[in-house]
């Protein structure tokens, strides 16, 4: 599993780099990746339900989420 700290850096950056590495995934690789922007985390979301190519779930830790993605097409 590919890990990515991404707190730190303003929205877009965050969610350009998460999107470009997930269309690069296979099916069956995974990724998680860390966060502080809410926006960045919600776009990386609805962008994961939109596109219907991996699974999405999200966890807010402190002050920061932690996303883990899962292609599967």
């Amino acid at each position: 599993m590919e890990k990515l700290d991404l707190r730190g850096r303003e929205c877009p950056e965050p969610y350009i780099i998460v999107m470009r590495k997930f269309m690069n995934m296979k099916p069956g690789d995974s990724m998680e990746v860390l966060m502080d922007s809410w926006k960045c985390a919600f776009l990386v979301v609805e962008s994961m339900k939109a596109v219907k190519m991996g699974t999405v779930n999200i966890e807010k830790k402190d002050n920061y989420y932690v996303i883990k993605l899962t292609r599967v097409k």
